[in-house]
């Protein structure tokens, strides 16, 4: 099934927050699909994929009048979904019994908090992007960070089209070489980053 546009999709969400129930359906119906697709991809379990998919369209629709979204609705989605993954992975990290409660005490330290973990994330992540050249990393920021179009680029840059697409093919394949040294969580987080900022 074909997507319906960006701004119809939003309006949509805009019409079923005023009290039109069968926009949620469709919205539902058009987004479904491609948000399980790409959390199965990363997940490879079907029945997560599922499960997360619908927990996060069931938590939009029981707090309809307190959500306030700010740009596209797919987009404002798909970074649900992404979340919802990191906390997924985030869930099988082992936990360690506490140190009062063992017998020999271990010389080792808890496990970092979400925010310690999201700064060395966001370390490695810059880290990866800094190891690029520098036209080639001008050319990713303002695609992935600024979320300008290719063609936007090249007017900005005063690159062709097609020079701007291989730096972007070739600063992904570097990017995705980097994450096959990373450990599974940082993978995971980098693939989401690079790919559906």
């Amino acid at each position: 099934m074909k997507i319906l546009p960006v701004d119809t999709l939003n309006e949509l969400f805009e019409n079923w927050k005023i009290g039109d129930e069968n926009s949620f359906e469709k919205l539902f119906n058009q987004l479904f699909p491609a948000l399980l697709k790409f959390a199965n991809k990363t997940l490879r379990d079907a029945g997560q994929a599922e499960e997360l998919v619908m927990d996060i369209f069931y938590k939009i629709w029981s707090k309809k009048n307190e959500l306030c979204i700010q740009g596209d609705i797919d987009k404002y989605l798909y970074k649900c979904v992404k979340h919802g993954i990191i906390d997924h992975y985030r869930k099988k990290i082992p936990s360690f019994q506490p140190l009062d409660e063992l017998e020999t005490p271990l010389d080792f330290q808890p496990a970092c908090d979400e925010k310690l973990i999201n700064t060395e994330l966001e370390h490695h992540y810059s880290y990866a992007i800094s190891r690029l050249s520098p036209k080639r990393q001008e050319v990713y920021k303002l695609s992935r960070m600024d979320g300008m179009s290719y063609k936007e680029i090249a007017s900005y840059t005063g690159l062709s089209i097609n020079t701007v697409e291989n730096h972007m093919s070739a600063a992904l394949r570097f990017l995705k070489t980097y994450l096959k040294e990373a450990d599974i969580i940082l993978a995971i987080f980098l693939s989401l980053h690079i790919f559906f900022q």
